[in-house]
């Protein structure tokens, strides 16, 4: 079985494999809604407000 981390990728008719890893600020935010949810799990958004959220933290990265 493999392991989450490796990705096969097909070009040009040629299977290679790779390392993928994920970047710190994705695992910090991952933390940072775990936490958030965990803290109160009936303070949920929809998934308009989640995805504009995305879009705000996303322009702040630029």
């Amino acid at each position: 079985m493999k392991r989450p981390n490796e990705i096969i990728s097909v070009e040009n008719d040629s299977i290679t494999e790779f390392q993928y890893k994920i970047p710190e600020w994705q695992i910090d935010q991952v933390i940072k809604r775990t936490k958030d949810y965990l803290k109160n799990p009936n303070d949920v958004s929809n998934i308009d407000d989640f995805l504009e959220e995305i879009k705000r933290d996303l322009i702040e990265l630029k």
